[in-house]
């Protein structure tokens, strides 16, 4: 649980139940994903492969390192600033 301070700031509360369940697909539980075949660590990141983000079945719009859908850092900034701007 996340709330936000008097400044702003994030407070982390008490660990939620299903903590251990991946959040983008409550159906997978992080214990199920495989090292070196669902993820990779680089440099201490946590990084999805794309077999994985495939087997998810959806783009998170994240501009993923190994993002399988072609979603790139340059649409994801463009679609932040609005439609039609890159």
């Amino acid at each position: 649980m996340v709330r936000k301070g008097e400044r702003g700031r994030q407070i982390f509360g008490e660990r939620p139940e299903n903590a251990d369940i991946c959040p983008l697909k409550r159906s997978i539980a992080v214990s199920d994903l495989k090292e070196g075949e669902d993820f990779y660590f680089e440099r201490g990141l946590m990084v999805l492969t794309a077999k994985y983000l495939l087997k998810r079945g959806y783009c998170c719009k994240n501009a993923c390192r190994n993002c399988p859908y072609d979603f790139t850092k340059k649409r994801k900034e463009a679609e932040d600033k609005g439609p039609g701007k890159i």
